[in-house]
Parts: C-alpha cells; sequence; structure tokens
C-alpha cells in the first residue's frame, strides 16, 4: 500500500512544482493556481505518507530508537509539521497569513520529535534545536547570513553525532579506505550543503557557490566509488549502497546545475565541470 501511494505521488509532486509541469490544467490564471496548490498539498502529504511506511519504518527503522506508538507519533509530527513549515515558505505566506513565530515554534516541535525519534542523547539535544532556532530566525531576518550559520553548526553538529553514534564505534575498512575516513569525508561532504543555500539567498560571489559545489561534487563521486563498486565486485547480493542511490544524486547533480546556472547563481563554466562530475558517475553503473 504505501509503495502503491508513493509511486502515484510522488510524479505527480515533481509535476507540480515544476515551472510549466502542470499546463493541462483548464481554467484561468486563478484558477489554475488554485488547483495546483491543492495538488502540491495532496500530492505531498501522500507522498509523506508513502516514504514514511515505505522508506524511513521499512528501510531505516534500527534508526528509530522510539518504541510503538510514540515512534509513529514522532516521525509524523516531524514529517506533517515541516511539510506545513515547508508549504507556507512556498507559497509565500510566512510573515503574512502565517507568523513567523507560529512557524518557527512548530518548527522546533518538530525538530524535537525527530529527535527524540532518532535517540539523539540529552547532551547533543541542544544541536538540532539550535539548527531550528537558526533557520527559524533566517526566515524572520529575511536571509541573514548570521542566523544562517547557526543552522549550519546546528546541522552539523547534528550529522557528528549521528555518525558518531551509529558508525563510528566499527573498526572496519571499504575497499581499503577506513570506516573511519568515510565518515570524515561524509561529514566534509555535508557541509557545502549546508551552506550553498543561505549563501545563494545571502547574495555570495557565484565563484564561491561554484566552488563549494564542486568540492561536495567530488566528494560525492569518491563516496559513492568507494561503497558502490566493492559491494558489485565482492558482494554481489550485497545492497549496501544501491545503484538507484548512484542515479539519484546523478539526476539531483545534474538537474540543480542546470537549475542554478539559469538562475544565474553559478557560472558557465562551474556547471560543465558539476556535469561533468555527476555524469561521469553513472560509468559505475
Amino acid at each position: 500500500v504505501y509503495s502503491v501511494l508513493l509511486l502515484g505521488s510522488a510524479p505527480l509532486l515533481l509535476l507540480s512544482l515544476m515551472p510549466q509541469g502542470l499546463w493541462w490544467l483548464p481554467g484561468g490564471p486563478k484558477t489554475v493556481r488554485r488547483l495546483r496548490a491543492v495538488i502540491v498539498v495532496l500530492a505531498l502529504f501522500t507522498t509523506l505518507l508513502g516514504l514514511e511506511g515505505r522508506v524511513i519504518f521499512y528501510c531505516f527503522g534500527q534508526y528509530i530508537k522510539l518504541s510503538a506508538p510514540w515512534n509513529w507519533v514522532a516521525v509524523t509530527v516531524a514529517l506533517y509539521g515541516s511539510a506545513v513549515v515547508g508549504l507556507a515558505h512556498y507559497f509565500g505566506l510566512l510573515g503574512g497569513v502565517v507568523d513567523i513565530t507560529v512557524a518557527g515554534s512548530c518548527l522546533l516541535l518538530c525538530t524535537t520529535a525527530g529527535a527524540l525519534a532518532a535517540g539523539v542523547s540529552f547532551a547533543w539535544l541542544p544541536a538540532p534545536l539550535v539548527a531550528a532556532c537558526g533557520l527559524a530566525l533566517f526566515f524572520d531576518e529575511a536571509g541573514g547570513l548570521r542566523e544562517y550559520i547557526v543552522f549550519v553548526l546546528g546541522a552539523f553538529l547534528t550529522g557528528v553525532w549521528f555518525v558518531s553514534s551509529q558508525f563510528w564505534f566499527l573498526d572496519i575498512a571499504i575497499s581499503g579506505l577506513h570506516l573511519h575516513t568515510v565518515c570524515k569525508l561524509a561529514l566534509a561532504a555535508l557541509l557545502p550543503a549546508l551552506m550553498v543555500p543561505g549563501l545563494m539567498f545571502s547574495g555570495a560571489p557565484r565563484s564561491a557557490l561554484g566552488g563549494l559545489l564542486i568540492l561536495q561534487a567530488g566528494l560525492v563521486a569518491f563516496l559513492e566509488e568507494q561503497l558502490f563498486m566493492p559491494s558489485q565486485a565482492e558482494f554481489p547480493g550485497e545492497t549496501m549502497y544501491p545503484s538507484w542511490l548512484v542515479l539519484t544524486t546523478t539526476a539531483v547533480g545534474i538537474m540543480a546545475a542546470r537549475r542554478l546556472t539559469a538562475a544565474g547563481h553559478i557560472g558557465s563554466a562551474d556547471s560543465w565541470v558539476l556535469h561533468c562530475i555527476y555524469a561521469s558517475k553513472a560509468a559505475m553503473l
């Protein structure tokens, strides 16, 4: 059931978010905007339901530490509460119809629920809460870089907690690369992903954005090669790093490079390098 919901709603959500994805809707511009808003909301919540049942609990259930039924309650609050805040931002309602204080409080509640579901210890609990506060202040201050740095710091520390608590204790090597090194490279790739959106909204130079994206793309390509190739050569039946994930990161990377180039956030040379790096990952398949 969850797979059917996910497969049926995710493509519709993608189409509705594309600029001309719903060109076939009938009616005038005002009617089309209303229909598009309804489709986005319904498709998003249906996708989240399928994602929760088919991906989060089915594939990553071992990372959820709360017992039933509180695990479902916490994950549902985190997912749907974040979706409500995201929709308010997408439709331009933050600061107007939806007060930014209410949205920030909702974001804090969702972050707390998600952190408790993931088993974040009380010593590390301030990290995700600081990230939520920084993100809320960033929207409240209309793109303040200082507030976004607070979000980056909290989110990065949350990533450090996750890696250290789930993988750091393992003494294994993958394709001659120790797991500690893999974790460090993954955290290094996380940092540009967290920094780029804030720098983009703050009007940072195109060269800085392009350099960070190229650095991240190189780290992602290297990590995927180390994780995907050994599992195919030595453990054909294992899915340590599935091929569909390689295809997903390739498609997302190329699409993001094109969108950022069209919006003028990165230069054509940086875009060409990003296209080359992400397209080259397909050779692993």
